[in-house]
């Protein structure tokens, strides 16, 4: 490739700013120099932010890795980065020579929000043709996002979303997944490839109804056809919901095997003693209703008994709220966590 071509490259991070580090220094080594880092900060308050910043003027931090490899040696401080405020965000000047943009938002409303603050930021620029929405909480191989791009010029071009091989962090020689199905009868999805072997997946474009939103590589055309990420969804789904849209509109979505990206599965939704958080599950049952009732409608007859499901196994944890909580969500399934929890 003669001249490499400009991408955005789309971090949340939600008091998460020992993960987002790890990523951003693995993402700073890549080989690939045409691009520019957008993080946007959800967290509830300043530390983590400072933390990132402390880290990107030089300040010492302790990186701490399985994959030496992919993030050491770390990359010279300081750093070329700017820090904006969301509501200056549409009026803001582009920074061309900065590697990184902090954007502090005013409240966590969601992934779906954060991530559209960074493509509000992008969309006022025409410099760009792709945008790479990364997970925070991953490493990538230094040619992933060079694979994402080739990959990009080879395929249709009305292939609108790409995914990478998602890699297992903890076990990095099993996959996570490539993308994943959906069961509209029940709601439920399954990522395919999970667990396996990369070199044991067999051919499964045909299957593909979503790509995983740990890593989605998206063309700038798709973003301006169908718009930006579904915010009433706050959490989960949006993926799918993104997917859904596209097919309407006669888009495709594919997956790139030779963009790796090792992602620490489940490590921002999870509670210490690795059970699933109450807003986990909120958003899980929520939004299967919300994505039935927009896309579905008539398997919501099958839906609502499939979530029996849901109670038994949260009885066997004896996490007997939940079952309290999905009974609240049948019965008001558009409002947002806050609205339910004390």
């Amino acid at each position: 490739m003669n001249q490499q071509e400009k991408v955005y490259i789309l971090l949340v991070n939600y008091h998460g700013d020992t993960d987002t580090i790890e990523c951003l220094e693995s993402l700073l080594s890549i080989e690939y120099d045409n691009y520019q880092i957008i993080v946007i900060d959800n967290s509830n308050d300043f530390k983590s932010l400072d933390n990132m910043i402390n880290w990107a003027k030089g300040g010492f931090y302790d990186v701490s890795t399985d994959f030496d490899h992919l993030v050491y040696p770390l990359n010279q401080k300081p750093l070329s980065f700017k820090v904006i405020e969301e509501e200056n965000i549409l009026f803001t000047k582009c920074h061309e020579s900065c590697k990184i943009i902090f954007v502090k938002s005013c409240r966590n409303l969601g992934f779906a929000h954060a991530n559209n603050l960074g493509v509000s930021y992008a969309l006022k620029r025409d410099d760009y043709k792709f945008i790479w929405f990364l997970n925070n909480d991953t490493v990538v191989e230094k040619d992933s996002l060079n694979a994402l791009v080739c990959f990009s010029h080879k395929s249709n071009r009305r292939t609108g979303i790409i995914g990478s091989a998602l890699m297992n962090y903890w076990h990095p020689e099993l996959l996570q997944g490539v993308g994943g199905t959906y069961n509209k009868w029940t709601g439920q999805v399954k990522e395919i490839g999970n667990e396996l072997n990369l070199s044991l997946l067999k051919e499964v474009r045909s299957k593909l109804d979503y790509i995983i939103g740990a890593s989605m590589f998206v063309r700038r055309d798709f973003l301006i056809d169908i718009g930006p990420m579904d915010e009433s969804l706050f959490l989960y789904y949006e993926e799918l919901d993104w997917a859904l849209r596209g097919k309407k509109s006669g888009w495709q979505i594919d997956y790139c095997l030779k963009s790796k990206v090792y992602h620490k599965i489940g490590a921002t939704t999870r509670n210490k003693i690795g059970r699933p958080s109450r807003i986990s599950d909120f958003y899980a049952v929520r939004n299967r209703i919300l994505i039935t009732q927009k896309f579905f409608p008539y398997a919501l007859l099958t839906l609502y008994p499939s979530l029996l499901l849901f109670i038994f196994r949260r009885i066997k944890l004896r996490m007997f709220d939940r079952v309290k909580l999905l009974f609240a969500i049948v019965l008001n399934p558009t409002k947002k966590h806050w609205e339910f929890f004390d």
